[in-house]
């Protein structure tokens, strides 16, 4: 095969290590050389692979890379496996000869908020400030199309185990690992107990769970594979586990909205779902601090607590609301940049002049005006469509569980834009892609019509069996 490789376009992964090694010269190099190579060669040999190397690299995100930069952009786990998974897809499509490109049901949304963004950085004062979120919203709606293309129906089994797996392993290693002690918790000692696991900010590491754990749990609860059951008793301790050890009140009401629908999703395995919860409550006084939580959670409750305590995060919050809307309605019609939100709403905090906004929807109203909120509205359109055609319409239990667990990752992502900037969240990017393969492999995209849904549902009429009728006697005469 390598010989093959060799003779055949050789030359391009040859050219691919040369521009590499110019755009990391430095320290960087020898390490994102390594781990390029690697992602590339998995790459040749099976794409799945490749995919579930990038997962590993989004699902560890800033931990161990922070202090490397490439081009003077801060380098983590995430943003190489990412640039690495699309050069692997590209060096293999030219290798085997099989297209660069497949069109996927978001397609066009994803061009519109593509499009809407360079507008709003065109019209910018400053446009150098937001040149890197649009880089990476496009770096990462190319890596969903090519994920959509890579995976087929046979490696996707294997790779939701091995996603399963890695997660389970790195939850438990938060769990045990960062839990904070405390003998007499206060208010300002219980934000002090927050656990952030790879992501550095507990809202964001509560974003990853939630958007990652509900497709895992939905793809376990069918997988009749051994590992599957102690992978969905795993994630059923570490899962909820985690998102309280975060003390993340965000990720709490989110993982509140989405729980009925994981119980429907394990209706089927109650004794599992026992066994998980079981093992969880007797868990959480290990793991979690259960009065700096609870302490902490009383806010929702009664905001007071917070400011009377000194705390400033829901004051800072509504503040940013307001400046947000303010731009919006100053500059309606393409905002005031990409990026810029910053440079406008002036508000300081910690010792922080600036700060985002706290909040997708209103950080695209301020930045990119009423046409962004417009691109972004047909683009969720288009999500949400494909979420319900993958947890309504697929063909096989295996692929409809896997398509209700994306609808409720996409639920708890849609709250949890409420309290942050996630329009580059790569690990939303990459579940998202994955929902898409669902449908698709599901054959949930090629059945629009309501009259053909209840046909294929209908169970098939067995054959009739051929009846051999006993030939007539032949007459003897007298």
């Amino acid at each position: 095969m390598i010989r093959e490789f060799l003779k055949g376009d050789g030359w391009i992964v040859a050219l691919g290590i040369v521009v590499g090694a110019i755009a990391v010269l430095g320290s960087a190099a020898p390490v994102v050389g390594f781990v390029g190579i690697g992602i590339v060669a998995a790459g040749l040999y099976r794409p799945s692979v490749a995919v579930g190397l990038a997962f590993a690299g989004i699902l560890l995100d800033a931990r161990g890379l922070t202090g490397l930069r490439v081009l003077g952009v801060p380098l983590t786990y995430s943003k190489m496996a990412v640039l690495f998974t699309i050069g692997a897809h590209f060096t293999n499509a030219a290798v085997r000869r099989a297209p660069f490109f497949q069109a996927m049901p978001i397609t066009t949304g994803s061009f519109a908020v593509v499009m809407t963004m360079t507008m709003s950085l065109i019209a910018a004062i400053q446009p150098s400030l937001g040149y890197t979120d649009l880089a990476g919203v496009v770096m990462l709606a190319l890596m969903a199309h090519l994920i959509y293309q890579a995976i087929d129906e046979d490696s996707l089994p294997w790779l939701m185990r091995a996603m399963s797996a890695m997660t389970v392993g790195l939850l438990l290693w938060t769990l045990l690992t960062q839990r904070k002690e405390g003998f007499f918790v206060t208010a300002s000692d219980a934000w002090q107990q927050r656990t952030s696991g790879a992501y550095g900010d507990p809202n964001a590491w509560c974003t990853a769970l939630l958007v990652v754990c509900p497709m895992l749990i939905a793809a376990m609860s069918v997988d009749r594979h051994p590992l599957a059951t102690p992978l969905l008793i795993g994630l059923g301790v570490t899962f909820p586990a985690a998102v309280l050890q975060s003390i993340s009140r965000a990720g709490l009401l989110s993982f509140v909205i989405i729980s009925p629908g994981i119980l429907y999703i394990l209706r089927q395995r109650r004794t599992l779902l026992g066994v998980a919860m079981g093992l969880l409550i007797l868990s959480l006084p290990f793991t979690v601090n259960i009065d700096a939580m609870l302490l902490r959670y009383s806010t929702l409750l009664d905001p007071t607590i917070e400011a009377d305590l000194g705390g400033g995060s829901l004051r800072e919050r509504r503040a940013l609301l307001e400046a947000g809307l303010k731009i919006f309605r100053e500059h309606p019609f393409l905002g005031v940049g990409v990026g810029l939100f910053r440079t406008h709403a002036s508000y300081v905090s910690a010792g922080e002049v600036w700060k985002i906004a706290h909040n997708s929807y209103v950080n695209v109203a301020a930045e990119q005006g009423i046409p962004g909120l417009l691109s972004h509205a047909y683009f969720g359109l288009q999500l949400y469509r494909a979420a319900w055609n993958g947890a309504t319409r697929a063909q096989t239990p295996y692929t409809l569980a896997i398509g209700q667990g994306f609808l409720l990752s996409l639920l708890a992502f849609s709250a949890m834009a409420f309290t942050l900037n996630l329009a580059t969240f790569a690990a939303a990017w990459f579940m998202m892609s994955l929902g898409m393969v669902v449908a698709r492999v599901g054959n949930a995209e090629t059945i629009p019509e309501a009259l053909d849904r209840a046909r294929a549902a209908l169970p098939k009429p067995p054959q009739a069996r051929a009846t051999k009728l006993p030939s007539p006697r032949p007459e003897i005469p007298a």
